[in-house]
């Protein structure tokens, strides 16, 4: 099976790149909100913190994945979701009450996690019928080392209070031009 075609497609680097953000971001605060929050005296709500994202974010991508593709707007999410990122962590970083955290915690959840469906919807799309397990596999890799190094880069912060849910807000950053670089409208090319 020749991936020529997956390796020159700047659509699929930025999709991954922006699915290595995502799965990244949520594997840095599920690995790392504790001793994070430690620096702030609120190391005991970490748990429920992460359970909070990850319900909404349930929640989020059983609702938005759908409304997006009917209205073709799949760039728009992406880009609200890293932007989103960018807001919630330097908000978190800013102001370390429970109570905030778990508001922010709500808005990432729900866009971050809605985010994985809508990428690999658009790949599908893109890559078409014979390419798309390709164009999947090719995303949860390079979703898995997101996984990987956002939070072996967010470990080496970890001694700071307020710099690793800045990484995580650059992170979002960088994500904000890769997700500008995708067209407004998502119709296939075969």
């Amino acid at each position: 099976m020749r991936l020529t075609w997956l390796l020159r497609s700047g659509f699929m680097w930025a999709l991954a790149g922006l699915v290595f953000i995502g799965m990244g971001t949520y594997n840095a605060v599920a690995t790392w909100l504790e001793p994070i929050l430690k620096n702030y005296g609120e190391a005991g709500a970490a748990g429920n913190l992460i359970a909070i994202m990850t319900v909404a974010g349930i929640a989020g991508a059983a609702v938005l994945p759908a409304w997006v593709a009917r209205r073709d707007r799949r760039r728009t999410m992406l880009v609200a979701a890293v932007t989103a990122s960018v807001v919630v962590f330097t908000a978190v970083a800013l102001r370390h009450d429970v109570v905030w955290i778990g508001a922010w915690f709500v808005v990432e959840g729900f866009l971050l996690m809605a985010s994985l469906p809508v990428v690999l919807d658009w790949s599908e799309l893109r890559a078409g019928a014979q390419r798309h397990g390709e164009a999947a596999g090719f995303l949860l890799m390079a979703g898995n080392l997101g996984g990987l190094v956002l939070p072996g880069l967010l470990q080496l912060l970890l001694g700071s209070s307020a710099l690793p849910l800045l990484l995580l807000a650059g992170a979002g950053a960088v994500g904000i031009p890769i997700s500008l670089r995708l067209p407004i409208r998502g119709e296939p090319r075969v």
